[in-house]
């Protein structure tokens, strides 16, 4: 009967074959065993996870609809649109964008920046996707407060996460992103070491940030937590919100809507930020991205090809 191998002996294993390409008679030798307990060794080291394979599905760009967004809103600075995956492929189109967001991010950032990242779903995605191959020794912060889009992980994780990979630092503020009342808010944001925190962030280089599409997706998450009642949000729609980002809610024309719910929500400001990037997917987002690049809220827009149209489309 064969002896069960350690993990750690899978792992290498798997290092060897895997990463630097050995082929499994070197395996062998290196690790002082048989060439059929290598690939015994591979077969249980992809049965127990110690391998775990991603396939990202090719972010292919679309040069036409990246000229037609740049021509149409003057304020970007950079556009970039990829073709959505066909039907059969069963991806998610944030999941193509998220990865040409990640690899937009690690090909402009330069060394000692500054870069604060928002809440949300698309945001989470892309920081999971940045392959950086060398440390940039950047700072990275949070706008805003804390929420957890997963109820496993909170956005603070995804700080920690993007500052790793980018061999950088991390900091701050440690207060959720919605509170019970306005009293609350106003207590926590006196606190100097929170206000300190807030407003760093709210001066970075780059800023990473989605949309939200007013009361679907994330954007629902951030006004169930803030207990905004049915009321609330008819009476916001009839007021023209249409979008939201880092708890700014604005309109058709990107013009800035203040909300009673705003009291509750400590939220971020990307107006000194020189570039701000917008991730986003799918044409149920077309009115609050359109919104905000006619508020010129964004500089930068990563975003599939079905968006991009419905964006145009959008009077």
């Amino acid at each position: 009967m064969t002896a069960r191998r350690s993990g750690a002996d899978l792992f290498e294993a798997a290092r060897l074959y895997y990463v630097e390409g050995a082929r499994q008679s070197e395996i062998a030798d290196r690790l002082h065993v048989s060439r059929s307990n290598v690939s015994r060794m591979l077969r249980d080291a992809r049965e127990q996870g110690v391998i775990r394979f991603q396939l990202s599905y090719p972010a292919e760009r679309d040069a036409l609809w990246e000229r037609k967004l740049l021509r149409a809103h003057k304020s970007l600075k950079a556009a970039v649109v990829v073709a959505e995956p066909p039907p059969e492929a069963r991806i998610d189109p944030l999941d193509v964008a998220s990865e040409a967001a990640a690899e937009w991010l690690v090909e402009h950032l330069d060394d000692g920046q500054r870069v604060s990242i928002a809440w949300g779903t698309s945001v989470r995605a892309a920081v999971e996707r940045v392959c950086a191959r060398r440390g940039y020794g950047v700072d990275v912060s949070q706008l805003g407060g804390d929420i957890d889009v997963l109820p496993t992980r909170s956005n603070h994780d995804v700080v920690r996460e993007l500052a790793a990979k980018l061999g950088g630092t991390y900091s701050y503020a440690n207060v959720p992103a919605v509170v019970g009342s306005a009293a609350e808010a106003r207590e926590l944001c006196a606190d100097a070491r929170v206000a300190y925190q807030l407003d760093r962030a709210c001066e970075a280089d780059v800023a990473i940030v989605g949309v939200g599409a007013f009361d679907r997706g994330s954007n629902r998450i951030l006004l169930d937590r803030a207990r905004m009642s049915w009321t609330e949000r008819e009476r916001a729609r009839a007021r023209g919100v249409v979008g939201e980002i880092c708890g700014r809610f604005y309109d058709r024309a990107g013009r800035s809507v203040e909300l009673p719910v705003d009291e509750r929500i400590i939220g971020g400001r990307t107006e000194s930020i020189a570039n701000t990037v917008i991730i986003a997917a799918g044409a149920h987002k077309a009115t609050a991205v359109a919104g905000a690049l006619r508020g010129r809220m964004v500089t930068t827009l990563v975003c599939d090809r079905q968006l991009a149209r419905a964006v145009m489309s959008t009077g």
